[in-house]
């Protein structure tokens, strides 16, 4: 931004200027620059935003009151007290897709589903057509509804996608994308929702990741919704039910240590990888230490029950579950950590009660005698 009104493109590596776009016949000059995806800029001010592109033209944006811009990988947010809107350019394959007589694979396959739905022949002759770039039509229209927004043209499009996926004559090349596809769009949708306010494309949660999106559910209490993404994704449970769990403790200080406990046991009951001692860890860290030590109980790892049973000071009870493990590594490190921290009275008296634990002991003063 020069002055006088005037925006420089430049190549990557500043050796070339493309062009010079003078704004100043639209007002105020400019008071910021702002990328809009990789081709775009919009130089902004107050109350107006114009878009700049890499040829030198410029497009001003009606704008109801002050706006801030943000931008985003695929192109930039405008954000006034009433609005929130998403500038971009529009990508390729929609363009390819629904540019007026497009004879692109995505787009024949596209018309072919829609004269299907209506019942007309020429259907079978628009698959005819697109035949031998079934498989290139089927990708084609699975990036066009990566970057569709309305989720209604989404639909029609992956129905599409699906329809020309059923009439190749081999296996799609990756014929689980057409399925993890959807997921992931069921869950940007549920975020969208007003209710949440987590707005995001396709190719902003690339570059944001699953699991962040997951983690900010979860960071917003929203752990419903951050569960049922979960399921529709097929991962990632077991870190919503460890966030609902901790949140739950924190934020359930007068509830009785039983009950908290049967609602946590019943929430992750039967989910892949979730770990009981991490969920007591945090009970013991809030102070509910009758908590943490019920939630073991439900811990079916003896390698991360028995350290912390010994951590919170239930010698008797560690000793116990390891040796129940049958694992004398864990035996040894219960009564290493007991000769630590008991008086030795106390300790002799905690390992002369168990039988298979005295032996053991006894091997190893003789051997460090």
């Amino acid at each position: 931004l020069l002055e006088g009104a005037r925006v420089l493109v430049f190549s990557a590596d500043f050796a070339q200027v493309y062009c010079e776009a003078g704004v100043q016949e639209h007002g105020a000059p400019p008071e910021r620059l702002a990328w809009c995806g990789v081709d775009l800029v919009l130089a902004a001010r107050e109350d107006a935003v114009l878009v700049v592109g890499a040829f030198g033209d410029v497009e001003p944006l009606e704008c109801d009151g002050p706006v801030r811009v943000f931008p985003e990988v695929d192109g930039a947010r405008l954000v006034t007290g009433a609005q929130h809107e998403l500038v971009r350019k529009v990508p390729q394959s929609l363009l390819e897709l629904h540019r007026p007589g497009s004879t692109s694979p995505g787009a024949l396959l596209y018309d072919a589903k829609r004269l299907f739905d209506q019942q007309d022949p020429g259907s079978d002759e628009l698959l005819r057509a697109v035949a031998g770039d079934l498989e290139a039509a089927v990708d084609a229209l699975l990036e066009a509804a990566e970057h569709e927004l309305c989720p209604r043209e989404q639909v029609r499009i992956l129905r599409a996608a699906a329809f020309g996926a059923a009439h190749c004559r081999s296996p799609p090349r990756d014929k689980d994308r057409l399925r993890a596809l959807v997921s992931t769009l069921r869950v940007l949708h549920a975020a969208a929702d007003p209710k949440v306010g987590v707005y995001m494309t396709y190719a902003q949660l690339q570059m944001f990741t699953v699991p962040a999106l997951i983690s900010r559910l979860c960071d917003m209490r929203c752990h419903h919704l951050a569960s049922k993404a979960a399921q529709w994704l097929e991962r990632f449970e077991a870190h919503v039910v460890h966030h609902w769990a901790a949140a739950k403790v924190r934020h359930s200080p007068g509830a009785p240590d039983a009950q908290l406990c049967e609602q946590i046991v019943a929430k992750a009951a039967g989910v892949p990888g979730i770990s009981f001692a991490d969920i007591a860890t945090v009970a013991h860290g809030f102070g509910r230490k009758q908590l943490a030590s019920m939630l073991l109980d439900h811990e079916k790892q003896p390698a991360e029950q028995v350290p912390l049973l010994s951590d919170f000071g239930e010698d008797d009870r560690a000793l116990d579950k390891a040796i129940e493990s049958g694992d004398t590594s864990l035996v040894y490190l219960v009564i290493f950590k007991a000769l630590q921290r008991l008086p030795f009275p106390d300790f002799l008296a905690l390992v002369n009660r168990k039988p298979t634990a005295r032996p053991l002991f006894h091997s190893w003063a003789r051997a460090t005698d």
